[in-house]
């Protein structure tokens, strides 16, 4: 059994490989600070992305955006902008294409989103 003094806060293990001594704040978790990396770099990225984002879009774009980030289908997208579906899903896969969005379907709307609200 592992006590609480071998593992970090998260409960990574405290061995060789994944800590290291910082010098103004003791023991550090490797694996925590790679965790902490790769959040802090996706949210950088997001917040980049839709500013820059605000200034290629058309407002078609930027409408459905915001009926995506509000939880709306497709179809009730559709009927909102007087569109077909199939217009909407072009609509959808050109923003995913403008701010480089990948992953299945569902991923890709909730990415979009969480983008619109921050």
């Amino acid at each position: 059994m592992v006590s609480s003094t071998d593992t970090c806060r998260n409960g990574h293990p405290w061995d060789e490989v994944n800590t290291y001594i910082n010098p103004r704040v003791g023991r550090q978790c490797r694996e925590c600070d790679r965790l902490f990396s790769v959040v802090k770099y996706r949210r950088q990225r997001e917040r980049e992305l839709q500013q820059r984002a605000d200034y290629n879009m058309g407002g078609n774009e930027k409408d459905v955006w915001k009926l995506v980030s509000i939880g709306l289908s497709n179809q009730e997208i559709a009927n909102v902008r007087s569109l077909t579906r199939r217009s909407v899903e072009g609509v959808m896969n050109r923003l995913y294409a403008k701010l480089g969005i990948e992953g299945d379907g569902n991923s890709k709307r909730v990415r979009l989103a969480r983008m619109w609200r921050s």
